[in-house]
């Protein structure tokens, strides 16, 4: 990172424990994009018509109800809010901003309905969850559904079919499903309507015993909405080596195909001569104190990100929120002693004199 870039990160004084991040480094999954999740269906259904597609006359029912485990019983509508909500969570620990259509079991809006919510939002993509059912109970797997170029959609189309294979992709790899691949669509109310990317998942057949009860595991429904959010994530996001920044603020890319970073966990980092921390989510903190854990001493992170530091026998002396503290060569705060050049320091590292 150059000298003079600016910073927009506003970070508080960290804690001095640090979490524990697996691989010491992680995923990289923020910018505030906005994803809107559409949990299919609901409790009885929506018997209204309303049109397939803007440039169209032909009429479909809103909401036909869904399907219903075969060995289970239970609706589609409770699995797929279960495995959204989840998904939701997952995000938003991802800082993305989340938007559901629904968040009752009991709500059954019209597909027209579920599509704006996307389009007022402005939304980076729709993803709508749901499950599938056929009288053939051998067959099992996911699939993704993709707007063809109809309707609004004729925008959107292509994009979305490229979000669908990597979503899909994704999910049957964390899932460990059989993949049913990704069918493109035109005769789907919720896709001719959408003016932003939009898929919709299949994540398995309620009318196969087996999957069925997979669907209704609890830790199943977790990895298939890990597998959703890491296909997202891909999705979404594309990084360079080195330093990247986003409305958070400035992080390191460490593998740009994976877009891995430093975080905490991996303590200090010199880059191109300059020493950097990174909080929990990854960004270079900026502006405030770092209190080290591992050897009980205090830095200061400048405007730039960068640790301040002195001179041999020479402290740098900085006034920060009033008083004046010094910093040795290696960024340590003075603290309770008498600094090279003469200054008294207090506990709290405040120059007396």
């Amino acid at each position: 990172m150059k000298r003079f870039l600016t910073c927009f990160l506003t970070v508080a004084v960290m804690a001095t424990s640090i979490v524990f991040i697996p691989n010491n480094q992680v995923a990289f999954a923020s910018s505030k994009k906005v994803i809107v999740i559409d949990p299919g269906h609901g409790a009885g259904g929506n018997k209204g018509y309303e049109l397939q597609s803007p440039d169209s006359s032909i009429t479909k029912i809103k909401d036909g109800g869904g399907t219903e485990g075969i060995a289970t019983g239970v609706p589609e509508y409770a699995v797929t809010l279960k495995v959204s909500e989840k998904l939701k969570t997952l995000l938003e620990q991802n800082n993305y901003t989340v938007i559901m259509t629904k968040t009752q079991a009991s709500e059954a809006p019209g597909n027209i309905e579920r599509a704006e919510v996307g389009n007022n939002n402005n939304a980076d993509l729709v993803i709508r969850i749901h499950c599938d059912g056929l009288d053939n109970q051998s067959i099992t797997g996911a699939s993704m559904l993709v707007p063809a170029p109809i309707g609004y959609a004729k925008d959107i189309s292509s994009i979305s079919g490229q979000y669908g294979q990597t979503i899909l992709d994704d999910l049957v790899a964390t899932a460990g499903m059989n993949n049913r691949g990704v069918v493109e669509r035109n005769d789907m109310t919720g896709f001719n309507w959408s003016k932003v990317p939009v898929v919709l998942v299949e994540m398995g057949f309620m009318s196969n015993p087996d999957e069925d009860r997979l669907l209704n595991d609890d830790s199943y429904e977790n990895k298939l909405a890990q597998g959703l959010n890491n296909g997202i994530v891909h999705c979404l996001h594309k990084w360079e080596s080195g330093w990247n920044q986003n409305s958070e603020g400035w992080w390191y890319c460490t593998d740009a195909s994976n877009g891995y970073y430093y975080t905490s966990n991996n303590g200090w980092k010199n880059i191109d001569g300059q020493w950097y921390i990174f909080n929990e989510a990854g960004y270079a903190l900026k502006s405030t104190w770092y209190a080290d854990s591992t050897n009980g001493h205090k830095y200061y992170l400048d405007s730039n990100c960068m640790r301040v530091k002195g001179a041999k026998d020479k402290p740098l002396w900085l006034t920060i929120d009033g008083s004046y503290y010094g910093f040795n060569e290696e960024g340590q705060l003075y603290v309770s002693s008498t600094t090279p050049d003469g200054y008294k320091v207090d506990e709290n590292g405040v120059r007396s004199n």
